[in-house]
């Protein structure tokens, strides 16, 4: 008989622990192949929940644990919970189960999670919305939606090829050895986000992650904890997880575009004012000048390439003139169609000349970030080799 530890995070769920504890138990009585403790990691409630769980240990066949703590958010609930589970348990546990306590989770889903473990996976995702998979009726249409949404968001902003369909499932069973390779300090989050950290930690280690359709229900008492300030770290850790996500990517590619602007003005302006330079040559060498420096960035900053297990300078040098030669026609490109916008939505459209500007530069832009991505960093489909022929024949070599 293997041990399992359910792992529930509480705050003010005094009238839904009694039927939770009941609902477990009639699950694990029903088996020899698993014997479940439960460990409850509770934020303070002031509503008397730890009075309940501690009336019902008696009762419960298996091992029931209490920490407590200042309320923190669920996710620091769950990184205290795993990490107390991890370290400071007699117990050897072959797997570790995550649900709410609002009765959202049915405890008869937790068995199809620990069959994908048994098959294989390292973590197995109760989830709301792949195949098989079923919500209330009386759920609202809001909070789904919302939870939707959020899922999209996330998919979006982490920007992993992974085939997960339900990254904000709070419903999952991860067997000792994943939790034993995971840094639970480095995950930073406080509030619901934790569930899409917990799974981009996992896909980083080459963890085996696999859903499980699960009945997903309206809670039964009390309210949710979903507040204003969850909402914004969720979107902020999501966008924040990825350094190499196409949203970053990209913004930072804006931002080297802002500096070579800059650079561009105030090369141009050195070489009219203080040079004595005629302006159209001074505009070319500005012109070129800024080309390079948005080169040279975007090759450390916004691709992040580097040549460190390369040993012949000269094949590095040959790559990045190669590469700067084809960056210059992409960019004179680019400031061909800027002006062209330009001038169509100024003369032919009639609109104002600062927003004809700025549709200019977001054509512009564009262009020179698909087809540097593709042409001169060579990142096809938002995955970047391992960086180019030069590697390529440096390790053959």
């Amino acid at each position: 008989m293997k041990n399992i530890l359910i792992i529930v995070p509480t705050y003010n769920e005094a009238d839904n622990i009694q039927v939770l504890i009941a609902s477990i138990n009639g699950v694990f009585s029903k088996t020899t192949s698993y014997k479940a403790d439960i460990l409850f990691v509770d934020d303070n409630s002031p509503d008397g929940t730890v009075t309940v769980i501690e009336s019902m240990i008696e009762s419960y066949p298996n091992d029931i644990y209490i920490i407590s703590g200042q309320k923190k958010g669920l996710g620091r609930a769950y990184r205290k919970g795993l990490s107390f589970a991890k370290n400071d348990l007699p117990k050897d546990y072959y797997a570790y189960v995550m649900m709410d306590a609002d009765l959202s989770h049915d405890p008869k889903d937790i068995s199809s999670l620990l069959k994908k473990l048994e098959n294989g996976a390292d973590c197995a995702v109760g989830s709301r919305y792949m195949r098989g998979s079923k919500t209330v009726d009386n759920y609202p249409k809001f909070r789904r939606y919302l939870s939707k949404a959020a899922n999209r968001l996330a998919s979006s902003l982490i920007d992993l090829d992974v085939d997960i369909k339900d990254l904000t499932s709070g419903f999952k069973a991860l067997n000792s050895k994943s939790l034993a390779k995971m840094s639970l300090e480095d995950i930073n989050a406080s509030g619901y986000v934790f569930q899409v950290s917990m799974l981009f930690e996992m896909f980083q280690k080459k963890l085996v992650v696999q859903e499980v359709p699960i009945t997903f229900a309206i809670r039964a008492h009390g309210k949710s904890k979903l507040r204003l300030f969850d909402i914004a770290e969720f979107v902020k850790q999501s966008y924040l997880l990825n350094p190499n996500s196409k949203h970053r990517r990209l913004l930072r590619f804006c931002t080297v575009g802002a500096i070579g602007a800059v650079v561009n003005l105030g090369v141009l302006v050195f070489l009219k004012q203080v040079i004595r330079i005629d302006v159209m040559p001074a505009y070319l060498i500005a012109l070129e000048v800024s080309i390079i420096s948005n080169f040279i960035l975007n090759n450390w900053f916004t691709f992040k390439i580097t040549y460190d297990d390369v040993s012949d300078r000269l094949k590095i040098i040959r790559t990045l003139l190669g590469k700067l030669l084809v960056f210059n026609f992409i960019a004179l490109g680019g400031a061909t169609i800027a002006w062209a916008v330009f001038n169509l939505f100024l003369n032919q459209f009639k609109i104002n000349y600062l927003i004809s500007d700025i549709a200019g530069i977001i054509f512009a832009t564009g262009w020179n970030y698909g087809l540097s991505k593709r042409l001169v960093w060579r990142i096809v489909d938002n995955k970047i080799p391992e960086e180019l022929e030069l590697i390529y024949e440096s390790q053959k070599s």
